[in-house]
């Protein structure tokens, strides 16, 4: 909830009425008959507004996670839920999630390809790369801490990793991130 809490920290209301419709826009069409924004106007200050706004986005966030894995296989569904809960496995491998779900490592990859279009690896390299991204701009942990969080036992190489995803370094984001910080302080 950084974003709110610098838009009212600068009381930038411009800012935080598009931060709102946005936010109320997809909350709304996931959740039709979910109490709104304006039901929560009684809310005294920016702690309990970041608070709702919080726990609604969880909201948000699981609904899409769900209605995004409705299109695939049992096996599947579990092989991803499995990868964004246990990215930070260093040892998370093929051959793991392929015994999960009783199937060969080949069948597996195989059927996750033509299921989500994508290797198991390229999604569980998403999946970390998303996660570091996140510690990064929300955090002071170190890269190399970054790194093991999510799954990597090299920083150096979680490093090449990250920038060949995002064609920036874990660095070069943090200083992007300190510097728009800067200037909303």
């Amino acid at each position: 909830c950084s974003q709110l809490e610098r838009l009212f920290a600068n009381r930038d209301y411009r800012g935080i009425d598009e931060f709102y419709r946005s936010f109320c826009d997809h909350y709304e069409r996931m959740f039709p008959d979910a109490p709104t924004f304006e039901d929560r106007l009684d809310l005294p200050g920016c702690e309990e507004l970041c608070a709702w706004f919080g726990s609604s986005y969880l909201r948000l966030a699981e609904q899409s996670a769900a209605n995004a894995l409705a299109g695939y296989s049992q096996p599947i569904q579990k092989v991803v839920e499995r990868i964004r809960c246990q990215y930070g496995d260093p040892n998370l491998s093929i051959s793991a999630l392929a015994s999960m779900v009783c199937l060969s490592p080949t069948h597996l990859s195989n059927l996750f390809k033509r299921e989500t279009g994508k290797t198991i690896n390229d999604f569980l390299t998403e999946v970390r790369v998303e996660a570091a991204k996140h510690l990064l701009e929300n955090t002071a942990c170190p890269i190399h801490e970054i790194a093991e969080r999510v799954g990597y036992r090299s920083s150096q190489y979680f490093s090449q990793v990250y920038y060949k995803k995002t064609r920036m370094t874990p660095r070069d984001l943090r200083r992007s991130t300190s510097r728009r910080e800067g200037k909303n302080e």
